[in-house]
């Protein structure tokens, strides 16, 4: 279970922005993993291999931001999957580890 009470990376980040800018930064990455969770599986499903990569970046940074390392990791992966125009891995497996790490941590970021 993943717990970012105690993560380094998160109070890195309260101590740079304060506590109030970053309740407003856990707010705006739950809204940004759950428009991922929509947006990711279309894009696969489209073979929009740009669009993925792109969103998948995006996702994978702010996840970083907030130690979130198994979600930026599949993230990673979604983006690599994108770069290769969907040549390089199961895209099923992949969605999967994203799907279960997405959900992983938006309950960690709601307990914070």
């Amino acid at each position: 279970m993943l717990d970012l009470r105690q993560s380094a990376t998160v109070q890195q980040l309260i101590s740079d922005v304060g506590e109030d800018a970053f309740l407003m930064l856990s707010e705006a990455l739950i809204a940004e993993i759950q428009n991922a969770q929509q947006s990711l599986p279309r894009y696969l499903a489209d073979k929009d291999w740009h669009m993925l990569e792109v969103d998948a970046h995006a996702m994978k940074s702010a996840a970083r931001s907030f130690g979130a390392e198994a979600l930026a990791d599949a993230c990673l992966d979604l983006e690599k999957y994108g770069q290769s125009s969907g040549t390089d891995g199961d895209a099923k497996a992949i969605l999967n580890t994203f799907d279960t790490a997405a959900v992983e941590t938006l309950n960690a970021i709601k307990k914070l």
